[in-house]
């Protein structure tokens, strides 16, 4: 049975957004997919912060964004496509002369590298630490993923961020950090209100066949 994403008919220009993360590993590889199979779709891929992608979805100038779940916007439609817990990422090595198991108070008195606080993912952190008690000694603060993984691989600050992010890095790897505060969901949304057109429902079917090749 042909899929959407096969099927050579879809035309139009479709509008989406991600978070660095989401959009590297899946908003990419699907619109990738897309194209290679219906050569009258364009699509406009677009990076912004969770935060930003949820004012443009909302505001319609977006069709579909890739995110950390948000509860409580009963406006959206949210497909969860993985959960991930967070992890620390460091050159393989490094990751080897860690304990077996790892929580925030492993951060005390270490030297961090971390995302600034307009990331919900640095304000989990944040939180998990709070509640634990424990001051992070963050060094340097960065707006940008990639600037988060080159610190990882050439210094020896600690850093926190989304395993996945790891695959395909080159000499990187990661152990997960325990915590209820420090994990998400990444989620497919669109407006409940905004009729799902073939392409919407064509990159809904592709990013859910990436996400499964990512969780294996």
């Amino acid at each position: 049975l042909e899929t959407l994403y096969q099927s050579k008919t879809l035309g139009g220009r479709l509008r989406v957004g991600a978070t660095h993360t989401y959009l590297k590993k899946i908003a990419l590889p699907a619109s990738l997919m897309l194209l290679q199979s219906n050569p009258n779709l364009k699509i406009d891929l677009r990076e912004m912060t969770a935060q930003r992608l949820l004012i443009e979805l909302q505001a319609g100038e977006l069709d579909m964004a890739i995110f950390p779940e948000i509860i409580g916007t009963i406006d959206l439609e949210q497909k969860v496509l993985l959960e991930e817990q967070f992890a620390i990422i460091a050159p393989n090595a490094r990751i080897q002369e860690l304990p077996k198991i790892v929580d925030i108070r492993f951060f005390k008195n270490k030297p961090m590298a971390m995302l600034n606080d307009q990331f919900l993912m640095r304000q989990q952190i944040d939180m998990q630490a709070r509640q634990e008690k424990i001051n992070l000694d963050v060094r340097i603060e960065l707006s940008n993923l990639g600037d988060l993984l080159t610190v990882a691989k050439d210094t020896q600050l600690y850093v926190i961020g989304s395993p996945i992010i790891c695959e395909g890095e080159r000499g990187l790897s990661y152990r997960k950090i325990s915590g209820d505060l420090l994990r998400r969901k990444a989620a497919l949304c669109w407006r409940r209100d905004k009729f799902m057109t073939a392409s919407m429902k064509a990159f809904d079917e592709t990013a859910v066949l990436i996400t499964k090749r990512i969780i294996g």
